[in-house]
């Protein structure tokens, strides 16, 4: 029962950070720390409520102000918590153009700066992977990239 009224609280919760997050991106659309604020709101509320906890080893790389491609696991929804309190500074992530097809998250996804590529289009995935390399490059910007988000092939 208390697994069921755990992840209960954990979708509401997931649905109000989503609606204030998109509200807050109307305001700084594109910006690369949106990403950061709303993730760690999300975070610190729900990590106690679902008995997460963890330790961030190797604080100071993340913390080095240079832009970095950070690559992690994609296994489940849990991994928000995580990822939400353990982002750094001027982060953005790349994810798939259909994430936009759901409705409030796909929008919060876009206005928070992250990066859409379309998987099924091979030109403009890499007009995509281009800008991602361009955002590193030029505009001091980290990029978090989870491949193993695809689990259905």
């Amino acid at each position: 029962m208390l697994k069921i009224i755990r992840f209960t609280f954990y979708f509401l919760w997931l649905m109000a950070v989503t609606a204030i997050g998109l509200i807050f991106c109307l305001f700084r659309p594109f910006h690369p720390d949106n990403l950061r604020l709303i993730g760690r709101l999300f975070g610190k509320v729900i990590a106690p409520v679902m008995g997460v906890s963890f330790e961030l080893r190797g604080k100071e790389i993340l913390d080095n102000n240079r832009p970095m491609v950070m690559i992690a696991p994609h296994q489940n929804n849990l991994d928000l918590i995580i990822g939400g309190l353990g982002i750094p500074a001027r982060t953005v992530s790349l994810g798939k153009i259909q994430l936009l097809q759901i409705p409030v998250f796909g929008w919060f996804y876009w206005l928070s700066g992250n990066i859409l590529i379309n998987r099924t289009n091979k030109r403009k995935a890499k007009y995509s992977m281009e800008k991602v390399t361009e955002n590193i490059q030029g505009k001091n910007i980290s990029i978090w990239i989870m491949p193993e988000g695809t689990r259905s092939r």
